[in-house]
This record gives C-alpha cells, structure tokens and sequence, in this order.
C-alpha cells in the first residue's frame, strides 16, 4: 500500500485511536515523550517524538508519514497495518460531545474555536441549521458569512458544504482539519 493524499482521510480517525489507547489526548510537548515511549513498550516498535509531534500538527510538516510510521500507529491502536486500519475505519459511530444546530434556541450566540488560536461567534438564525459569523478571530470565515450545518461535534472538524459570502457562493469549506473543534458552546441566548 502506498501513502497518498487519499490516506489523509483515516489520519484524524488514527489520531483519535491513538489517544483512546493511551487514554487522554495529545495536547503538550510532554505528551509525546510519553506516547513514544508508550508506543515502545506495547510494539516493541520506536516512533521518533518528532515523527508524532508532525501527524498531531504540533509541528509544522509538508509531507505525509511514511507507510513505516503509521504501521507502527495503527498496530499500537490495535489494527495489524494501516492499510488494515483503513479497510476497518469505513464508519464509526462518534463518543464526542455534539451540539445539534435543531436544538440550539433562535438567535442564540454560539462560539466555536479551534486550533492554533480560531474563535468565531455564530447566531443561529431560527428553527433550522442556518447561522451567520457574528464575528471571527484568525479564521477564514468572516463577518456576515452565512451558512448551515446540522451538528457541531468535539473533536472533528466541521464540514461546511455552502457559503454565502455576499451575492458570492463559497466553495466547501473544513474548520479544524488538524484535531477538529476545541471547542464549542452557546455563549449566549437572546
């Protein structure tokens, strides 16, 4: 098996495997110190702290770990090779904390974040899945962007399929490729 751009797709999930294994998430530069030496024990296999501080995004990369590397992860996430990790990792369904857009009461305040530094503000603009950026810190969605979406989920990014951005229609856009949503709360109720 090859590593591709097609591959990418299963990273976030991986990561996600990792850290149910090692048993809390990879936030600090500790933590990695920590999950190396982990992975070592458990595989027998060593896996460089900077190797993982590149496919957590901790580190800035422009290339793909080897097919060697993320073998190493996917067999300390319990799978026998990442290609056996992707054939398995078709659907799931999710543990992390979810806001449905239906349940988030008219014109209230919702504040999203994600990293490194993204905060936007969003209204909800009535009964359904539509809301507007109030505001928006370090993110490519600006003031008076419109758009829908059905759920907010911790932990993965938020597809965004349509933006209204004036009379202009954006193409998709993703918030949180690398670790998804930090956060995600109702700031505040009209």
């Amino acid at each position: 098996m090859n590593v591709n751009k097609d591959h990418v797709e299963h990273y976030s999930s991986l990561r996600k495997h990792v850290e149910s294994v090692f048993g809390r998430p990879i936030q600090r530069s500790s933590d990695f110190d920590r999950l190396s030496e982990d992975i070592y024990r458990k595989t027998g296999e060593p896996l460089s702290v900077s190797t993982l501080k590149r496919f957590w995004g901790y580190i800035p990369s422009r290339t793909v770990l080897s097919l060697i590397s993320l073998d190493i992860l996917s067999r300390y996430a319990g799978a026998a090779s990442f290609s056996a990790f992707c054939a398995e990792d078709s659907s799931l369904f999710l543990q992390e904390a979810c806001l449905s857009a239906r349940a988030i009461p008219d014109g209230a305040l919702v504040e999203i974040t994600w990293d490194p530094g993204r905060k936007v503000l969003l209204r909800h603009l009535g009964e359904g899945e539509d809301f507007v950026v109030v505001r928006s810190c370090r993110s490519k969605l600006r003031e008076g962007d419109l758009f829908s979406t059905a759920d907010f989920i911790l932990n993965n990014p938020l597809y965004i399929g349509r933006i209204r951005r004036g009379e202009e229609l954006l193409p998709p856009y993703v918030a949180g490729v690398t670790g998804g949503l930090t956060g995600c709360r109702i700031a505040s109720q009209k």
